[in-house]
């Protein structure tokens, strides 16, 4: 009766054991599953005004500049008159250092970059109220200033997703 009793008990024991170790599992690749970012589709965006276009991240809105049609703006929110970051266009530049020395902010973490085989800077800024990040290019006399207006880690990486897809139109 004894060695009946220790073989349910012992039979018993390894159920719980594995119910356990099953449950933890489940658990556990429940969570990581609950916790991988999710994938950001997008939508490709095109100013055939100021000749560019970017793919925008589809939790974010991007509209023309209603006040300039060479301009966008975009962001959680954005509309044709306000957004969280954009592109300008500034005509008859000569140089990123110059265009950026007209800005009262100051400069960060500057690096030379490449988009669309067009050289410029990539920088954060701390202004005064508005701090962010900004890439600078120059092509053909024009400064492309595409720029996010946020220090958020999350802004930044859509960002980030927005300039490596920016192309020139002509």
């Amino acid at each position: 009766m004894k060695n009946k009793t220790s073989v349910l008990a012992t039979i018993t024991i390894i159920i719980v054991v594995l119910a356990a170790v099953g449950g933890i599992s489940w658990y556990i690749i429940s969570n990581k599953q609950a916790s991988s970012p999710p994938t950001t589709s997008k939508n490709l965006f095109t100013n055939p005004n100021g000749k560019y276009s970017f793919e925008c991240p589809s939790v974010w809105q991007v509209a023309i500049n209603q006040y300039n049609t060479n301009n966008s703006l975009f962001g959680p929110g954005a509309t044709s008159a306000s957004g969280t970051g954009g592109v300008e266009i500034f005509n008859q530049q000569t140089s990123i250092d110059n265009f950026l020395n007209g800005i009262a902010a100051n400069f960060i973490d500057k690096k030379d970059i490449t988009i669309d085989g067009v050289s410029g800077t990539y920088t954060r800024y701390k202004g005064t109220p508005i701090s962010g990040v900004q890439a600078v290019l120059l092509k053909n006399g024009k400064i492309y200033n595409i720029y996010i207006n946020s220090e958020k880690r999350e802004d930044i990486e859509l960002f980030d997703q927005i300039i490596s897809t920016f192309k020139f139109l002509d």
